[in-house]
């Protein structure tokens, strides 16, 4: 299924661009003052980001996936808040069906690759198995702000991706596993 005619790789691009370039821009970053990282940096054993090629090269696919895979923790939650903001810029007026799908589309492609998710999801559905029904701002609660905020995204889509089942219940939702 393709938005553009049929072309695959073209599809490909619109899935993974946003991932790559935010993981070009991301990946490599250090925090001033951090020893261990900067060691790793100068002993040549933090991978650098190759550039993806044109979109008609038939590697193109697999140079975005190199990028993504060559990012690390700290990197993926930067590639998060990065497709958060754009998230938010979905919501807003001017925005068609279509293109609210097609991002929704590249956020759970995001998401299945994201490794945090895999680690939120991983430690909440224990919870949600035992406590089936559960509210979600109960399981939430006492987070700060952005933990609460990614908890959300990782909810969201771990029901996309048919982890668990999330029925609205108020200004909450129940959260049932598959």
């Amino acid at each position: 299924m393709s938005a553009h005619g049929g072309d695959a790789d073209i599809l490909a691009w619109v899935l993974f661009v946003p991932f790559a370039i935010a993981a070009l821009v991301f990946h490599g970053k250090t925090k001033p003052g951090n020893p261990r990282r900067e060691a790793r940096r100068r002993s040549g054993s933090v991978a650098r980001p190759t550039y993806p090629p044109d979109h008609d090269d038939e590697g193109s696919e697999n140079a975005v996936n190199d990028a993504l895979d060559r990012l690390d923790q700290a990197g993926w939650l930067n590639l998060w808040r990065t497709m958060q903001k754009r998230a938010y810029e979905m919501v807003g007026p001017g925005k068609t069906d279509a293109e609210k799908a097609e991002f929704r589309q590249v956020m759970t492609e995001f998401a299945k690759r994201d490794p945090n998710f895999r680690r939120v999801i991983d430690t909440y559905m224990p919870t949600i198995r035992q406590t089936p029904g559960i509210k979600q701002a109960d399981l939430i609660r006492g987070l700060s702000e952005e933990h609460k905020e990614f908890a959300r995204y990782a909810l969201y889509f771990a029901h996309e991706l048919g982890e668990i089942r999330r029925v609205k219940f108020g200004n909450s939702y129940k959260l049932f596993p598959r």
